[in-house]
């Protein structure tokens, strides 16, 4: 039993060291991407926001099916899901087929991030789940912190396509890890999937983070987005197993705050 929380934290402090990572060494090496695959300022952005728009449109979906179809098995599916896409990454011979590879990466992100935090609190104890979420959390800010470095010394001696090796080295480690875990855990088996709640989430979220990055079309998208964030909510409202239960809001005064905080601090340092 001790063993299987060691491989659950390390599988789930790796997988969360990954994507902050991984996207602050790209920050520092999409100038030299962009050059070297002859792209316009506009479709190398994309290599970047294609990834937080899938990542962020199925995020909240896939923790679903994990609680319906097992935690674990959503998260070896995602991890080496989130391997190969970053091989192909590497491999790409031009930004159309990079941008697609980065799309295939933030859905096998979503289905990582979307089960990490809930394995350690499934494994874990009561009494020993502080402390390991806060190795969970440390790893983001570690990957946050050296992705910038590994990123520039990767991109002058090599080339940002190593940046991508690296990761999908880390991917494998991490799958191989997450194979150790033998228990699984799907709180929600045999409920019903909210397919309609989401299918107004994702395109709400899309919407939205689209929005940002146009101008005058941009208000239109915003508003669309808003609406079905509200038609989201209202139809959640009315089901009895919905994608998000929104009563924890209203419920908890502490989960409301700290979730306020998380999109403050994250919305700051993205």
């Amino acid at each position: 039993m001790q063993n299987e929380k060691r491989a659950v934290l390390i599988a789930a402090s790796l997988s969360s060291f990954l994507t902050p990572f991984m996207g602050s060494a790209l920050n520092v090496a999409i100038p030299v991407m962009g050059k070297q695959m002859h792209a316009t300022a506009v479709a190398i952005s994309w290599v970047v926001s294609a990834y937080l728009i899938t990542s962020a449109m199925f995020l909240l979906p896939f923790g679903r099916l994990a609680d319906m179809l097992g935690r674990k098995k959503i998260f070896l599916a995602g991890i080496a899901l989130f391997g190969v896409s970053s091989l192909f990454c590497m491999m790409s011979p031009s930004i159309g087929v990079l941008i697609a590879a980065r799309v295939v990466q933030g859905v096998a992100s979503a289905m990582v991030f979307g089960t990490s935090v809930s394995l350690i609190t499934s494994a874990l104890p009561p009494g020993e789940r502080g402390r390991a979420l806060g190795y969970n959390t440390a790893t983001v800010y570690l990957g946050l912190s050296i992705g910038p470095v590994t990123g520039g010394f990767l991109t002058q001696t090599a080339s940002w396509r190593t940046i991508f090796l690296v990761v999908a080295v880390l991917a494998g480690v991490t799958w191989l890890y997450a194979r150790r875990i033998r228990s699984e855990w799907s709180p929600a088996k045999g409920e019903q999937f909210d397919t309609t709640g989401a299918v107004l989430y994702c395109l709400a979220l899309t919407l939205l983070m689209s929005a940002v990055s146009l101008k005058q079309s941009g208000i239109v998208l915003a508003v669309i987005a808003v609406v079905l964030l509200i038609a989201f909510g209202l139809h959640t409202g009315r089901q009895t197993h919905p994608l998000l239960d929104l009563r924890m809001f209203r419920e908890s005064t502490v989960f409301t705050f700290s979730t306020l905080a998380a999109l403050l601090n994250y919305g700051a340092t993205f």
